[in-house]
């Protein structure tokens, strides 16, 4: 009943019948089967030489993976006796497929604008004839993507701009691997799309534009990325002074930074004049956005 020489899961979850012919007709004609060494069992034969045997799905759900024989033994009604056999491959584990994240902590605008290569593992032994089959599916606009299977390796290269289409929330890849008996088994990966360029904020702590140095020594400064997730960072760039790293950055896109003593000092270095703050933001999808803000600093 498997003739392609493959069982599957299915196929062993169903009584299957195994037909065949003595070659010979008349009546009396015994026919025994045997299936992966298991006791010979007589079949129903008939007088033109035609014979059959049911065969349980206790028998068949049973078996190992791998190769199995069928021995047929037919015997006409002179006593004459001849044997036959056959092989046939169970395959009756699901696969177990897996999917490489391609997008780290996000996927980003220009990720998204180029060519993604999506790859990983089927999940099933490689076996001489025994072909395997991948397909690939983002929910964006419904398409599925056929996999090159090299070995149990398998690759999906998404055109570029193919992601272009996704809001900015969860989404999955949806990965369907079906080996040489047709068993099929899903993987999928859930991933972030952030295509939206970031809009970080700050709460000025300085009223009217000025910055009095002797009265932020040790204050919070606070602001939002305009974006969630983890992995985001943050960075204060005050006039021509290094960039100083926010202290915290929540998955909430709240970020704070504590200035020290020593940052003040440095603040003050820069003496009563106009200045520029810059917030600089970069999403878990790496793309970056910064805002400029203003102020006089006040050292009287």
């Amino acid at each position: 009943p498997f003739v392609d020489g493959l069982l599957s899961i299915a196929e062993a979850g169903v009584d299957q019948v195994l037909r065949g012919s003595t070659g010979v007709l008349g009546a009396g004609q015994p026919v025994t089967v045997s299936i992966a060494g298991a006791a010979a069992v007589p079949a129903v034969v008939n007088a033109n030489g035609s014979w059959s045997l049911s065969v349980g799905t206790g028998l068949l759900s049973g078996l190992a993976n791998g190769e199995h024989t069928i021995t047929v033994v037919a015997t006409d009604a002179y006593g004459n006796e001849a044997e036959v056999e056959g092989s046939f491959d169970a395959l009756l584990t699901l696969p177990v497929p897996t999917i490489t994240n391609p997008f780290g902590t996000g996927l980003g605008i220009d990720e998204a604008a180029g060519a993604i290569t999506i790859t990983c593992n089927t999940g099933i032994p490689v076996v001489a004839g025994q072909d395997q089959s991948v397909t690939l599916k983002v929910d964006v606009n419904g398409v599925v993507y056929d996999a090159t299977v090299v070995g149990n390796v398998w690759t999906v290269e998404l055109p570029p701009g193919a992601l272009n289409g996704l809001n900015n929330t969860t989404h999955q890849v949806i990965v369907t691997v079906i080996d040489a008996a047709g068993n099929p088994a899903t993987e999928t990966l859930d991933f972030n799309a952030y295509l939206t360029v970031p809009q970080p904020t700050i709460a000025v702590p300085f009223d009217n534009g000025y910055l009095n140095v002797d009265a932020l020594a040790g204050a919070v400064l606070t602001g939002t990325t305009g974006a969630v997730g983890a992995g985001q960072s943050v960075t204060l760039t005050f006039g021509g002074l290094a960039a100083i790293p926010a202290t915290v950055v929540n998955p909430d896109g709240t970020w704070s930074l504590t200035l020290s003593a020593g940052q003040m000092a440095d603040l003050g270095g820069l003496g009563q004049n106009l200045q520029t703050v810059k917030v600089t933001v970069t999403d878990p999808g790496g793309n970056t956005n910064t805002l400029n803000e203003g102020f006089i600093i006040d050292t009287t």
